[in-house]
């Protein structure tokens, strides 16, 4: 059994978002295959046995205590997230002979960049530098093909989507009466999410004399978004639930009629993979999103399971999406969501973790 060290400065106790939940479920499966140390800054309770703390500080201080880790576990292959700490893996690599295999979500320097955390030379320099460093990786993983095609120099590049367990994704059997239309929404409120466009297209079909209706679970500030709500005279048909368990928010998108991940094309969204995309498949409930980041690579299959809309004039888009949904009658809408949920079976964690797996032995050769 091969030794992996996972290296990444990343908190993944109590995960609610996205990307430490991916990675924390992705090393538990990996565990069944590989002798796994688990250097992070925090992680579950099923990998404490194996958790050793990601070093404080940088600098020499730093690349000391990684040389330790990596001369007491000693690994054979090193596995990494994102491009925030490619320099630690790569000196590693060349000072310990250990091959490095990396998973890319997205592009992190582009949404740093869009977000306004980094400024334009920081992003330049990040974006040279992760040029510069991912060649030099044995395997690279992204979520992507358009992720991947930014580096033409790297190497067995896997493409990997996030993973579901379909047994324990709750499955809605007996579609919900339509009216009132519940449009369902889970994530953060950062803007590129375009939680602002489900707010105003829920007001545009109630404009046309449908009952319409929102459930939103949220995470980070959400001012923004309950001034809009408020604007538009949508408090009364609102329901808000905050930072909740990622268990306890798909209990949550059970209430609704429709499942919306309305995305913009902003820099944010366009290389990433909407984690709960495949979960939202999974639970039988008519899917709406927009045409961006992974899902023009999954059409036109994903067309048949979803309706997909442009990118452009999101709100009226999505509002004709609900009044779509809302014309779907109780049977249609339970063939959507049956054959939906065949479809999320692409989507499992054996095929997500074989693919991590095969980056791994493809790097040990």
């Amino acid at each position: 059994m091969s030794n992996v060290l996972f290296l990444c400065d990343i908190e993944l106790a109590n995960p609610k978002r996205g990307t430490p939940i991916h990675v924390a479920r992705l090393l538990q499966e990996l565990r069944r295959e590989y002798a796994m140390t688990v250097c992070a800054a925090s992680v579950p309770d099923d990998l404490k046995d194996v958790f050793v703390q990601y070093p404080r500080g940088g600098g020499l201080s730093k690349l000391r205590a990684l040389l330790r880790i990596t001369d007491e576990h000693r690994p054979d292959v090193i596995f990494t997230i994102g491009q925030t700490g490619l320099v630690g893996p790569v000196l590693l690599k060349f000072l310990r002979n250990v091959p490095i295999v990396v998973e890319l979500q997205g592009v992190e320097y582009i949404e740093k960049y869009a977000m306004g955390h980094i400024n334009r030379f920081q992003y330049y320099v990040w974006k040279y530098k992760s040029l510069l460093l991912l060649p030099l990786f044995d395997s690279v993983i992204a979520f992507t093909k358009r992720t991947a095609n930014l580096y033409p120099f790297t190497k067995n590049v896997k493409i990997i989507f996030p993973g579901i367990d379909l047994e324990t994704v709750p499955y809605v059997e007996e579609p919900k009466v339509v009216p009132p239309l519940i449009a369902g929404y889970a994530g953060n409120t950062d803007a590129y999410q375009g939680l602002i466009h489900l707010v105003e297209a829920t007001a545009a079909v109630r404009e046309r004399g449908l009952d319409a209706r929102l459930h939103l679970v949220l995470t980070g500030d959400d001012t923004k978004v309950r001034a809009r709500i408020e604007a538009l005279n949508l408090s009364s048909v609102t329901t808000i639930v905050r930072n909740v368990s990622h268990e306890e928010a798909k209990q949550e998108m059970l209430k609704v009629s429709t499942i919306v991940i309305p995305r913009t094309s902003a820099l944010e969204s366009v290389y990433g993979f909407p984690s709960k995309l495949p979960e939202a498949l999974a639970m039988g409930i008519p899917v709406i999103l927009t045409d961006v980041g992974p899902v023009p690579e999954l059409s036109p299959e994903l067309g048949e399971h979803t309706i997909v809309i442009p990118t452009e004039d999101i709100t009226m888009h999505l509002r004709d999406a609900l009044m779509r949904v809302a014309g779907m009658n109780v049977e249609e809408r339970k063939k959507w969501g049956k054959d939906a949920r065949a479809y999320a079976e692409r989507f499992s964690w054996q095929k997500a973790t074989a693919v991590a797996s095969d980056a791994i032995k493809s790097a040990l050769k």
